[in-house]
């Protein structure tokens, strides 16, 4: 995600890093590393084992908000994770790249 304004959500800089860090970026080739997850056979092959990952994920942002990062910042993680199954079941559970997201949705 880009500090430029998504939806109806615009980030600060700082979040922007906290929610998508460049550690995540590239972690193989061009992908991220939840788009590496989505590709092992357990998942590509059982995409509603995925979209429960994802699920989770997003979830655990919720939960833990203001617990540990401000509200802002956890609340904005789990809406990262809620754009990508979005975008994951749109493009009919196969898998998909995190740079596309955005894309995918507005297509």
């Amino acid at each position: 995600m880009t500090t430029k304004k998504t939806s109806a959500l615009a980030m600060t800089p700082q979040i922007a890093e906290a929610v998508n860090p460049a550690w995540y970026k590239n972690f193989i080739d061009e992908m991220q590393w939840i788009d590496t997850i989505s590709r092992k056979p357990r998942f590509r092959n059982h995409p509603d084992r995925f979209i429960a990952v994802l699920e989770v994920l997003a979830q655990k942002y919720m939960d833990r908000a203001g617990s540990k990062a401000p509200d802002m910042q956890e609340f904005s993680k789990a809406k990262w994770y809620l754009d990508y199954l979005c975008a994951f079941i749109k493009n009919s559970k196969q898998p998909i790249l995190a740079k596309n997201v955005d894309k995918i949705l507005r297509s």
